[in-house]
């Protein structure tokens, strides 16, 4: 008699507890996302030299070619270091973005699967009964 309770327990599970653990596992794969393509350090270092290369400008004041030729090199590497930040930001606010736009169809898919286990189910048996009797 224990068995025909498998379906109340199932669905009483999937609609409670499963459903509040595909909630936060989904809520983890969006913190996963902003931690892997690490958008808050990307947003605060976006300036930064790329790969923290820069180069000194010398103790001596008056040799202006010495400061100017440092100085379009540390614009460069910024430059440098803004491209290939702002590169993967995108990417990152686009898989995000993604992964936002699919969290409603998976949660609406999770809600429907047992109707539709129960459907196909349904009629795989009615077709078996219908066919072989």
């Amino acid at each position: 008699m224990k068995f025909f309770m498998i379906g109340p327990y199932y669905l009483n599970w999937h609609y409670t507890q499963g459903l509040f653990e595909l909630s936060k596992n989904l809520w983890n794969f969006i913190l996963f996302e902003f931690h892997f393509f690490s958008i808050k350090d990307l947003l605060l270092t976006l300036l930064a030299p790329f790969q923290r290369l820069k180069e000194n400008y010398g103790n001596n004041v008056i040799d202006f070619q010495k400061i100017l030729s440092s100085l379009l090199v540390n614009i460069i590497m910024r430059i440098i270091g803004f491209v290939v930040r702002s590169f993967i930001l995108f990417f990152g606010f686009l898989c995000i973005g993604v992964s936002l736009f699919l969290i409603p169809i998976i949660i609406i898919a999770w809600l429907v699967l047992p109707f539709i286990l129960a459907v196909l189910l349904g009629g795989s048996i009615w077709g078996y009964l219908k066919y072989n009797l």
